[in-house]
């Protein structure tokens, strides 16, 4: 069974605009990338038949096997749309940039439940919003990626009927959108050695 993952790396200067009114625009560029980095290179340990893409509106550059997937969208709901009804692969999986804390097991995990149980998986942020969606390309539904996109998105399935599971939060779906954010990551033990030094120097 293929598995299509899709990284939103939407690559303009609005990104994480919430985050760059606390921080400069050098930090947020290492800050994202750095993620970026480390969401990919869990993704290359799965043992599993995987196609990656990036999703961006501009070049960009990581260490790791994937495909650029050009960013056609006026916004990440149009984006995520346009690209993936373009998509061949059976599971489809859609994980956020900005999850320093996660890693192998969790995204497989995701996925073993999508294939087994063929529902629709949302793995929520701290403030609702949606950090992974996995779904099969079968399920046909909108995005609603922004303000408490988890809980819109399940309503909607509930409302049309389709089986689906929202997971507990955890510490390891939480994205970094506010300087907030990336203080309260920094009270859990799991930090990636480079978010520990970042932090160190700069909280």
């Amino acid at each position: 069974m293929t598995i299509g993952i899709i990284i939103p790396f939407r690559g303009t200067d609005l990104d994480k605009s919430r985050l760059r009114e606390d921080m400069d625009e050098t930090s947020v560029e290492y800050i994202l990338n750095t993620m970026t980095q480390q969401v990919i290179s869990e993704i290359m340990k799965l043992d599993k038949k995987v196609n990656l893409y990036v999703l961006s509106k501009n070049k960009v550059s990581f260490d790791g096997k994937y495909q650029i997937a050009e960013d056609q969208g006026q916004n990440l709901n149009d984006s995520l749309q346009i690209y993936t009804s373009k998509m061949n692969e059976t599971i489809i999986m859609i994980i956020m940039a900005d999850l320093p804390l996660i890693n192998k097991s969790h995204i497989n995990s995701i996925l073993e439940t999508v294939e087994q149980e063929k529902k629709v998986i949302i793995a929520p942020a701290r403030d609702n919003g949606t950090s992974i969606l996995c779904f099969n390309r079968n399920v046909s539904f909108p995005f609603f990626y922004g303000v408490k996109s988890a809980e819109r998105l399940s309503n909607y399935l509930t409302e049309t009927g389709i089986s689906h599971q929202v997971l507990g939060y955890d510490f390891c779906y939480q994205d970094i959108d506010t300087l907030e954010d990336l203080i309260n990551l920094n009270q859990n033990n799991s930090l990636p050695e480079w978010l520990k030094k970042y932090f160190k120097e700069v909280l």
